[in-house]
């Protein structure tokens, strides 16, 4: 096995990562430009770093998992190396961000994918057309497109795109996500463009590690955190806000600020319960430039009756749909934000749900199969939006009132049920 690995930034190589049995060591190339460095928790330096639990947790950002891996070993037989190693040897050709990995004398030239996402996105079977693609062309993720598949949903980005879809598990995943998003984008944060597929399957999101058609660094609080992906759903809010005024410079932490605020605010009031270390992230080009990433991974999970019904990460030490006082109680003490960024934010999120609402309504009204995840999905809007508001109170409107306004409470909608015990596909089974 080749002990040694490339390590580019753009195109050009920066350093030599190496598997020494019981350690890894990253070594920068001498004269590395210090706007190359490879993560934030990693700058240049001529002293090599040395990982001794596993892979650097920064790559393994981007590895595949579950079914992806699956599908790799399958390809390749039985005695395909998917060990964290083998797989970016394998895949870090093709990532998320501008930090690109190769077996050490390897070229690091890629052709162009063969994905024609508008093909897809006007596709009578979105879905089939897109696992198709996942499934036939896995190992075309060593020559221009990298597919990644969890339990619960399956992605696949191209050089401009990243299309999404979900298992039959999750009716209307695509849908919801797409909702979410909107929902975010009319509350003023920074949402890449995103379009659905003719039969609402597929979503289709610009990729957002593009600044000027060029790859930027992209790097999410997982790898930030020095946790392994399996770590993703064990931190706290308190130490997302740490990191990132760790590595925001004042000059940028402000308004970077006051977008992270929204953010969390938004899963909160949408009640998406997958809102881990690894959906939320940096943007940079250097140390000194890093701000909050445009908003992906936004879904309504409590729309599905079979989730747990819990945020990803805990606040005060609970993960728990907190009320709007606690949530400004992180955002003043942690964030130094003031109290009219707190309403603006509570403000536009409010308005960004109201203006959404009529757009459920047209989807639920386009999909028959998302009508019930619709319906759950507005029941969960409205217990959210007033839990963030301040002074909110625990109290939860007769769900019949809510459907009545949009006129859907012609059937019954599926109850939430006590599913502590269950894994959530969304989670990392432990």
């Amino acid at each position: 096995m080749n002990n040694l690995l490339d390590v580019y930034v753009l195109n050009r190589q920066v350093g030599v990562l190496g598997d020494q049995g019981h350690q890894y060591v990253f070594t920068y190339l001498p004269d590395t430009p210090p706007n190359y460095l490879v993560s934030l928790t990693m700058p240049v330096r001529l002293e090599s770093y040395v990982w001794q639990r596993s892979l650097f947790p920064f790559f393994q950002q981007n590895l595949p998992e579950g079914y992806k891996k699956e599908v790799i070993r399958q390809r390749l037989g039985p005695h395909a190396d998917v060990t964290d190693w083998g797989l970016l040897a394998l895949t870090g050709k093709n990532v998320i961000g501008r930090v690109r990995v190769v077996p050490h004398g390897m070229p690091i030239d890629t052709p162009l994918s063969n994905i024609d996402v508008a093909s897809i996105l006007s596709s009578t079977d979105s879905q089939t057309s897109l696992l198709r693609y996942l499934n036939e062309g896995v190992l075309e993720g060593i020559s221009g497109v990298m597919p990644k598949a969890l339990n619960a949903k399956a992605t696949i980005w191209t050089e401009n795109a990243i299309l999404k879809t979900s298992t039959q598990e999750f009716p209307g995943l695509a849908i919801n996500e797409f909702l979410c998003l909107e929902v975010a984008r009319a509350a003023g944060l920074n949402v890449p463009k995103a379009v659905l597929s003719d039969d609402g399957q597929v979503l289709g999101i610009e990729r957002f590690d593009r600044k000027h058609e060029q790859p930027i660094a992209l790097e999410d609080f997982c790898s930030i955190a020095a946790f392994d992906p399996v770590n993703k759903y064990k931190g706290s809010l308190e130490r997302l806000v740490e990191l990132h005024n760790e590595y925001v410079i004042s000059t940028n932490r402000q308004e970077s600020a006051r977008q992270l605020y929204k953010l969390l605010l938004i899963n909160y009031a949408l009640h998406n319960g997958d809102a881990h270390l690894k959906n939320f992230a940096l943007v940079y080009s250097d140390y000194n430039d890093a701000v909050l990433a445009p908003v992906y991974d936004v879904v309504t999970t409590s729309a599905y009756p079979h989730l747990e019904d819990k945020p990803a990460l805990t606040l005060q030490g609970k993960k728990a749909w907190w009320m709007g006082k606690q949530l400004r109680q992180l955002a003043t003490t942690r964030l130094s934000l003031i109290s009219r960024d707190l309403d603006e934010a509570e403000s536009s999120i409010h308005h960004a749900i109201d203006q959404t609402l009529p757009l459920v309504s047209k989807m639920i009204e386009r999909f028959p199969y998302f009508r019930e995840t619709g319906k759950r999905m507005l029941i969960e809007w409205d217990i959210g939006k007033q839990n963030i508001t301040l002074g909110a109170k625990k109290r939860v409107r007769l769900e019949t009132t809510v459907l009545d306004e949009m006129k859907l409470s012609d059937a019954k909608v599926q109850k939430k049920k006590n599913a502590s015990h269950i894994d959530s596909p969304f989670k990392m089974k432990k």
